[in-house]
């Protein structure tokens, strides 16, 4: 025994513990957290924000502040901005409420200046949503001399950036171009018109902001972007171009516009031209302003206005007002003037349909009146918020939904911006006879949280107007990879929007990745104008790109009518994936007409079906109607066809794209291109069938009626005899027999169950010499639940194990799926290369 050291076991494992601690504590960044989602990085100091910008493999991550922070020590150009024109910003960055101070930055004519440079939102990044919330900056201090896009927040927020409840009080900034009290610009670029600019919502400005063009109190330039629910109470000067919220609001084209809805300005602002108490120049058709005011004083050279200096026109800007006798302006481009008296009267806006809070019109409580009187303010400005609408219980939050059990519970949620991202959950079934029901989310409101049904449904959700509506349905609008709505029913649902578009049953737009699983809607009907669906009127937006999002294990069997884009399950599906879902109802409509889905692009259907009837003029399809640059996998249709003009198919009217692995039984009758599969095909069909009766008067196929160009068309058949065709563009003729014969099919590489050269896929079954090929998909589901082959279906085969004569027995229940007349290894081992199929996410 001696003094020193002893490597014994338990030293060499504390050993070793501090040899781990300290070669990681000297990995470790900011002041922890990994950066994902889960653990987020931690910003606890004014070092740990400056390190952000040295990090370019950190600006997709996920930040939380912990603690106020003071930039008082950086001076200059030292602190590193966050994001730049070739590494942008793309992560999230939570402000958690704390405070940054005294930020600093003064250069010579540097662009895309803030303590954000530039920040990228997920329509071009498959990294993440950038979404920056919950930050506070006092007294910023930034002068960009002659350089453009300067914010106290960020410089330039594109493609999707989102910037929510975020705030600048005090300090100024100032540069040449796009200049803002929070962001320089908002935008996207003639280069990417598809996309949108960036979102910012429940944001206020207060400081000094100056520039030469396009300067504004909260955004200096906005273009196809989003305000919403914001105001500004800045002071701002520009020789051009100047705005109390933003200095310029400008589109691109008519998909690509901006919108300001829901703020108002008390800012002061001069500028020698185009002066304007909310927007400097509204230069943009197709825009939205909404339900916005401004009250602070304005001067200018040269076209000065109360709410707008310069505009093209007044066309986009409803129920807005300014103040005649604060700003100075009796007129204005766009609003009504009305007296400071006038203004400060609650009623001047409710007779304008704006929603306040505790007013009997609705619950959206956007807006609000402040304690004493006055202007009004927006509902976040209220000390303390207003109370929320009780339910049964919960708190919103993913571990304890608020909880519904009334129809009035169900009614109260509307689309209040409170209640938008929270989660909910029905506790019993609910009749909605005689309710005047507001709609759950709004475009600029859209729900962004969940809902479960919990398997309860929904009775008598009505929606009658003659007027124009869009986005109609329980759900108005769901957005973002989070928004999810399952296990939920209606009931016989009746809804006549027909001067409408994006009408649905259970919801009227499904866009930005969201989801619906295990919902149905039995009963009922649905009319509208364009995008029309028995559950879903529109996925994704038709303009844009944007995160696919799923439809699984759904189904509808109301009846639906439209103009174009109509479908029994969904109307129009521009980015959506949907799966092993189906929809019985009848069909009709004028373009794009189909038993599950009108109009089909760049999404997938796999696994689908549709039996309903669909009538149409141009494009109409069993499945889908118009197939423009979407995958049809897997999927069958039997309902029957009737078309009055162009392109009539069993499964579909028009392909532009892949249709594999598919059959039609129905009937069709057509005028020119008509085809028992496709009326028109111009890319590729491969291994599909069909056996319906197929008549029209012009270009009229077994398989396929038109071709265009050189399209691919292999290993696909139709029956010359019950078609009563005994040619088509494209595919082989055979007889019934050979069409309900095994090896007609085998040999031409089809992947049956139990055939080992053409791989372990087991897509096809069938009867032999008895029956058509089926999907194997569709018939392994033995116990008929929708949501997945589980241990209920293991059970349903073992209960009728070693059972033969399957031919004689209904072929055993249907456990018989290889179809070889007894329910032996061969059916089970299709079970299980079909395990947990169907399953709902």
């Amino acid at each position: 025994m001696t003094d020193g050291w002893q490597i014994t076991p338990r030293r060499a494992i504390v050993a070793g513990v501090v040899v781990f601690l300290t070669a990681n504590a000297s990995l470790a960044k900011y002041s922890g957290g990994t950066g994902d989602a889960n653990n987020p990085y931690r910003i606890g100091t004014a070092a740990d924000l400056n390190d952000i910008g040295n990090h370019v493999e950190d600006f997709n991550s996920h930040f939380v502040v912990v603690n106020d922070i003071d930039l008082s020590g950086y001076t200059g150009m030292q602190f590193n901005i966050i994001g730049d024109d070739t590494n942008p910003f793309t992560g999230s960055f939570d402000g958690n409420g704390r405070t940054v101070s005294n930020f600093t930055y003064n250069s010579a004519g540097a662009n895309s200046i803030g303590l954000f440079g530039r920040v990228a939102g997920f329509y071009i990044s498959e990294l993440g949503t950038a979404n920056i919330k919950g930050l506070v900056l006092v007294d910023p201090n930034i002068d960009a001399e002659t350089g453009d896009y300067v914010g106290s927040l960020v410089g330039e927020l594109i493609y999707g950036g989102a910037v929510t409840g975020c705030y600048s009080y005090g300090g100024k900034v100032s540069g040449n171009d796009a200049v803002g009290g929070l962001v320089g610009r908002s935008m996207t670029d003639y280069g990417h018109s598809s996309q949108p600019g960036g979102r910012i919502s429940q944001c206020r400005a207060s400081c000094a902001v100056s520039g030469n063009n396009k300067v504004g109190g909260l955004v200096g330039e906005n273009v196809c972007g989003q305000i919403i629910s914001s105001s500004s109470g800045c002071s701002v000067t520009a020789t051009a171009e100047a705005g109390g919220l933003t200095g310029r609001n400008q589109a691109l084209d008519v998909y690509a516009h901006p919108v300001i809805l829901d703020c108002y300005s008390t800012a002061a602002v001069e500028a020698n031209d185009c002066g304007g108490g909310l927007i400097g120049i509204n230069w943009a058709w197709g825009s939205l302003v909404a339900r916005c005011y401004s009250a602070g004083p304005v001067t200018a050279v040269t076209n000065a206005g109360g709410l707008i200096g310069c505009a093209e026109s007044s066309a986009g800007v409803s129920c807005c007002f300014w103040d005649v006798n604060t700003t100075g302006q009796p007129t204005s481009i766009g609003g009504v003037g009305k007296t400071t008296g006038e203004m400060c009267d609650v009623n001047t806006f409710v007779d304008a349909n704006w929603d306040f809070v505790g007013q009997p019109d609705g619950p959206s409580d956007i807006w609000a009146t402040p304690t004493g009187g006055g202007y009004p303010i927006l509902w976040w400005q209220l000390t303390p918020l207003a109370p929320l609408p009780p339910f049964a219980a919960g708190t919103g939050l993913p571990d304890a939904p608020y909880l519904i059990s009334t129809a009035g519970e169900l009614n109260s949620i509307g689309h209040n911006p409170r209640l938008m991202n929270a989660h909910f959950k029905l506790l019993n079934d609910i009749d909605l006879d005689g309710v005047d029901f507001f709609v759950i989310g709004a475009e600029m409101y859209p729900f962004t949280g969940a809902f479960c049904g919990d398997g309860y449904e929904i009775a008598n959700f009505g929606y009658d107007s003659s007027e124009w509506s869009e986005n109609v349905g329980l759900f108005s609008v769901i957005e973002g990879k989070n928004a999810h709505i399952r296990s939920l029913g209606l009931v016989d649902p009746n809804i006549k929007a027909t001067s409408g578009r994006n009408i649905g049953t259970l919801v009227g737009l499904l866009a930005g990745g969201s989801s619906v699983s295990g919902c149905h809607a039995h009963g009922g009907s649905v009319a509208g104008e364009d995008r029309v669906g028995g559950l879903v009127g529109m996925t994704g937006f038709y303009y844009r790109s944007s995160p696919v999002g799923q439809i699984t294990n759904c189904y509808a069997t109301t009846s639906v009518s439209g103009d174009s884009g109509v479908g029994g399950l969904v109307g129009s599906n521009y980015d959506t994936h949907i799966s092993y879902s189906y929809a019985s109802g009848d069909v009709s409509g004028d373009w794009g007409s189909g038993g599950l889905v009108g109009y089909l692009s760049r999404g997938k259907v796999l696994r689908c079906y549709a039996s309903g009837d669909v009538s149409g003029h141009h494009d109409a399809g069993g499945l889908v109607g118009f197939n423009s640059r979407g995958s049809i996998i897997e999927c069958h249709a039997s309902g029957n066809i009737s078309g009055t003009g162009l392109s009539a198919g069993g499964l579909l009217g028009t392909n532009f794209w892949l249709v594999a692995d598919s059959y039609a039984t129905g009937s069709v009758v057509g005028d020119e291109r008509v085809g028992g599969l496709a009326g028109d095909n111009y890319e590729v069909i491969s291994n599909c069938y069909s056996t319906g009766s197929v008549s029209g008067s012009e270009e009229v196929g077994g398989l396929i009626g038109h071709v265009f160009s050189s399209p691919i068309t292999t290993a696909s058949f139709w029956d010359i005899e019950t078609s009563g065709q005994a040619t088509s563009k494209g595919g082989v003729g055979k007889t019934t027999a050979q069409m309900q014969t095994r090896s007609t099919f085998t040999n031409a590489g089809w992947d049956f169950a139990g055939e080992i050269v053409n791989g372990p896929n087991d897509i096809w079954t069938i009867h032999d010499q008895v029956d058509y090929p089926k999907h194997v998909w569709k018939l392994v589901n033995f116990t008929g639940g929708w949501y997945q082959v589980d241990m209920a279906d293991f059970a349903y085969l073992a209960d009728r194990w070693g059972r033969d004569n399957c031919g004689l027995a209904d072929d055993c229940d249907g456990t018989d799926v290889d179809f070889s007349d007894a329910t032996d290894w061969g059916d089970l081992k299709i079970l299980c290369h079909h395990w947990l199929d169907n399953t709902t996410p």
